[in-house]
């Protein structure tokens, strides 16, 4: 059997009934797709992928640095506002489509309530040990440099996506 190309982007097999790779067999399609030389469309895809392989590196060394900051000081406030500003800056910039309201709303704050009652719960109660606090067990976990840098990142990540949205 002998594969052709039938269009741009689909492959049928000569001698067979099969429709075209892409439907029967989507890694096919996917491994044999011809390679873009040119932006996909008028954003510039493509482009923006270069901006990409620019921006999380800067970003992983910015988070590097700014966990470098001792915490509850100036300069990590100033450090902190300053990212979220610039993260939700960018992120409503490329904004898509306006998406319906979440569903999930009510099961979000359901979490935070628990989480919140949790907290207030183990702070009133003694001793510390045997009813630690959230905050408590977070920093043990965040006393690693390496930690402190995959959440900070993780933070700017996820408030650019929800800023996306």
């Amino acid at each position: 059997m002998h594969i052709l190309p039938v269009g741009n982007s689909s492959l049928r097999l000569i001698g067979s009934n099969r429709p075209p790779a892409p439907l029967w067999f989507p890694a096919c399609a996917e491994l044999l797709r011809p390679v873009q030389t040119e932006p996909v469309n008028q954003t510039g895809e493509h482009g923006s992928q270069r901006v990409r392989w620019l921006v999380v590196p800067a970003a992983g060394a910015y988070a590097w640095w700014a966990t470098t900051l001792r915490p509850f000081t100036h300069p990590a406030l100033v450090v902190t506002l300053l990212t979220g500003a610039l993260v939700v800056f960018f992120g409503a910039r490329n904004r898509k489509d306006p998406a319906p309201p979440a569903a999930g709303v009510v099961w979000w704050l359901v979490l935070f309530a628990a989480a919140g009652a949790w907290e207030l719960a183990a702070f009133v109660q003694l001793p510390r040990i045997g009813h630690p606090t959230l905050s408590s067990l977070a920093n043990q976990v965040f006393d690693s440099h390496v930690v402190r840098t995959l959440a900070f990142a993780g933070w700017m990540a996820a408030g650019f996506g929800i800023a996306r949205r």
